[in-house]
């Protein structure tokens, strides 16, 4: 399994969830409204909201995470560049592989990943 491969399984999820708490507990969307910025599903959202879904990393203790998705949530409130979001949604991915918080996710879900693996630090650039 490749890393970038991990992110839209994992790291995807984790940050649509955090954003879409943001979202509702921060600038007092509803469910719906944070659907259609998400472009996922209320149904989605309401499981995100839950921690049903998007909960492999607790982000309530790394300030530097918590910091991007705040900024994603701003820039999806005041409808900021496309360009500028996936910016951040990439940093937020390779944060997450740089602090090395994919490893143990991959090897658990990858019985072949060797435990010396460092593909994802070797990737950040």
């Amino acid at each position: 399994m490749m890393p970038c491969e991990l992110g839209v399984k994992i790291v995807l999820p984790v940050i649509r969830g955090a954003v879409a708490s943001e979202l509702n507990n921060q600038h007092g969307l509803k469910q719906t409204q944070i659907a259609n910025l998400l472009g996922v599903t209320q149904a989605a959202v309401s499981n995100y909201l839950r921690k049903n879904r998007g909960t492999a990393f607790n982000l309530s203790e790394d300030k530097q995470l918590q910091n991007i998705v705040e900024a994603i949530a701003v820039l999806i409130t005041k409808k900021g560049s496309k360009q500028a979001t996936r910016l951040k949604i990439c940093i937020f991915c390779k944060t997450i592989r740089k602090k090395g918080l994919l490893c143990e996710t991959h090897k658990r879900l990858d019985p072949n990943a060797t435990k010396d693996c460092e593909l994802c630090m070797d990737l950040i650039c």
